[in-house]
């Protein structure tokens, strides 16, 4: 038997809505649960939680990993708050789990702050050698950097850097953006469990959605988007992360980092960066660099100032 430390924001309405459901994926520290078209994902508290997450001890994580199986039934009951994995006798144990609040409130922000605490990303990205999955050769890679990086025009017909610039122009409000070409350009771009695109596009929300003030048009604009075609054109932990982003929930270090962003320089600021930067091979980048872009639009092209 496991017992949970905390959990995700959305975890029990997801079971109260569906507690029936199925062992989805299974990976080294971490495991996914389905409870209807829910995902549940189960890792050590340490490396943080998404809104549909659970938080469990490492030792017990690794328990549950060695006993469960693809396709394994699993029982969430409610009257001792307990999920039961069928044919392994394990269970895991929630009601004494703390509930996280992954949820971005809007704070009111100066730019000269957020400028600043920009370029120590660009710099900290740079001495950390930083690889992305957004960018497919060396060139692509300087125009990203020269581009996020700097008020300077970049002049590139690189299709990279014209399709970032379609992003902060609908983050901007310009009515005569194609949202659908928009996103159907990078949601499900790339590879992996959360393709490199999502997380960039995720990094931007959670920038909109952080700012107090900003016009938050696009994160309905990408709500009704998913909605409609976002289970044909990504994973579904991707639209998992991706659809919560909309609605202002995110992971729990990209949170942290997004309230950080708006102090000064600190030493809770740099934890919160090395803990985004470590999510996955390019996770950790992408996301960063979504950011980056977001913090771009109102910096550079501003539609607010305070």
């Amino acid at each position: 038997m496991g017992t949970a430390s905390l959990l995700g924001i959305e975890v029990d309405r997801i079971l109260r809505e569906n507690p029936k459901g199925i062992t989805h994926s299974i990976f080294t520290n971490s495991f996914n649960l389905l409870f209807g078209d829910k995902i549940v994902h189960i890792g050590a508290l340490e490396n943080g939680i998404a809104p549909f997450g659970i938080g469990v001890d490492r030792f017990d994580v690794r328990q549950l990993i060695q006993q469960i199986s693809l396709g394994q039934y699993v029982h969430w009951n409610r009257c001792d708050n307990r999920l039961f994995f069928f044919t392994s006798a394990m269970s895991l144990k929630l009601e004494q789990a703390q509930v996280s609040d992954n949820k971005l409130i809007s704070s009111p922000f100066k730019l000269s702050i957020l400028k600043t605490n920009a370029e120590y990303i660009v710099s900290f990205l740079e001495r950390k050698a930083w690889q992305t999955g957004l960018a497919q050769s060396h060139e692509e890679k300087d125009i990203l950097r020269d581009y996020l990086s700097s008020s300077s025009i970049v002049y590139s017909n690189q299709p990279i850097l014209t399709n970032m610039k379609n992003v902060v122009a609908l983050v901007q409000g310009n009515g005569s953006m194609d949202t659908d070409s928009v996103f159907d350009y990078w949601v499900g771009r790339g590879r992996g469990l959360t393709p490199s695109g999502d997380d960039m596009i995720i990094g931007v929300c959670a920038i909109l959605s952080n700012l107090g003030g900003i016009n938050k048009s696009f994160l309905t604009q990408l709500e009704f988007y998913l909605l409609r075609k976002g289970k044909q054109r990504t994973t579904q932990i991707g639209y998992e992360y991706l659809l919560y982003a909309t609605r202002n929930n995110f992971h729990s270090h990209i949170k942290q980092l997004s309230q950080q962003l708006l102090d000064l320089e600190n030493s809770n600021f740099i934890t919160a960066l090395e803990k985004v930067a470590g999510f996955g091979h390019t996770s950790g980048t992408d996301t960063l660099l979504g950011m980056l872009l977001g913090i771009k639009a109102v910096i550079y092209e501003p539609f607010l100032c305070d």
